[in-house]
């Protein structure tokens, strides 16, 4: 017995930021044979884009730039193109334009709650498995309302386990070439095929009365029962703060 509950794949709009006026222009008409906008040459583009890289800002960023023009493939401007960096979450923008190209604005992500017994007066006499397929919008909000739709179903009480399985994904959790201190923040939450948004806790460490005590793990707000092992102490009134983080095998 299956039961699905899913959400939508949407277009993704991305702001990568807005010029100063100095630089801002508006799109002119392109004239027979040259480029679409006021900066008709390259030589002009290469210009404009120097004295934004000159900015003191930069002064320590890996800079690599390629403008190309769609239909021919011409090189505007090139500036460290050969070089290899690690994309971050440009790779965004490609991975939402193949997820529409390939799957469709219509494609829904489903997560399936399926039993593997018969059920006998209200009662599931076997397990209840919950396969995820990816939904990235799985909320606690939806989980909440999956009782009712188990009691529509004529399912009371399980007499045996409930299973999350999360092998529709067979890669790895995290990226590689990711850090060590990624692995733990909010924003470098490992994928899987089964998780519920936004797949994050809040917790804080609260150190001990003396120098040498055990400094205290707290959840900041109710959350999953996730298996944690905390060995911190108190160190000394403003002495550096050092953690390490090692996930499960």
């Amino acid at each position: 017995m299956r039961w699905r509950a899913g959400v939508g794949l949407a277009a993704v709009s991305v702001c990568i930021g807005a010029m100063s006026p100095a630089l801002a222009q508006e799109p002119a008409a392109a004239p027979a044979g040259g480029y679409g906008t006021a900066l008709n040459a390259p030589a002009r583009l290469a210009e404009r884009v120097g004295r934004i890289l000159e900015d003191p800002a930069l002064a320590r960023a890996h800079v690599g730039l390629v403008v190309q023009v769609a239909e021919t493939g011409e090189v505007l401007l090139d500036v460290q193109g050969d070089k290899l960096f690690v994309p971050a979450s440009n790779t965004k923008i490609v991975t939402a334009a193949v997820a529409l190209d390939v799957l469709g604005p219509e494609y829904r992500w489903t997560t399936e709650l399926v039993t593997d017994g018969p059920v006998e007066d209200g009662v599931l006499e076997g397990d209840l498995w919950i396969i995820g397929g990816g939904d990235p919008w799985l909320s606690p909000e939806a989980l909440a309302a999956w009782p009712e739709l188990l009691a529509s179903a004529g399912i009371r009480r399980i007499a045996g386990d409930v299973i999350g399985d999360d092998r529709r994904f067979e890669g790895p959790q995290w990226g590689e070439g990711w850090y060590w201190h990624e692995v733990y923040a909010a924003w470098g939450a490992g994928i899987s095929a089964l998780q519920v948004r936004p797949n994050t806790v809040r917790a804080q460490l609260v150190p001990g009365t003396r120098v040498g005590d055990p400094a205290r793990f707290e959840l900041r707000r109710e959350g999953p029962g996730i298996p944690l092992l905390a060995d911190v102490r108190t160190g000394a009134p403003g002495s550096e703060v050092r953690l390490h983080y090692e996930r499960p095998p």
